[in-house]
């Protein structure tokens, strides 16, 4: 077992740096927003979501870090206002409960 996920996480790895370093900016970012489609996909399925909303999750998450690139100068932004509602806001939500 413990094999299994060292093996995988040493070719997705693999994978990750290959692609950082051999593909071009737009390929690359289209990659990542693929990648951000499955995990909100999946994040949406832990959340108990219906698969019908929860591949409009994934796919808003996608075009989300595709609009992101269009507009570079607001990631920081963003990315500030991500973290102050994972830091303030989410703990206070947990401790209530989700759903």
């Amino acid at each position: 077992m413990l094999l299994t996920r060292v093996l995988t996480a040493a070719a997705l790895l693999a994978a990750f740096l290959s692609a950082l370093w051999f593909l071009d900016r737009i390929a690359f970012s289209m990659l990542v927003a693929g990648s951000v489609a499955i995990a909100g996909y999946e994040w949406a399925l832990l959340g108990k979501s219906r698969r019908p909303i929860a591949w409009a999750y994934g796919v808003l998450c996608a075009l989300l870090v595709i609009g992101l690139l269009q507009v570079g100068a607001a990631v920081p932004w963003v990315f500030d206002a991500a973290g102050i509602f994972w830091i303030a806001v989410v703990p206070v939500w947990l401790a209530r409960g989700v759903g």
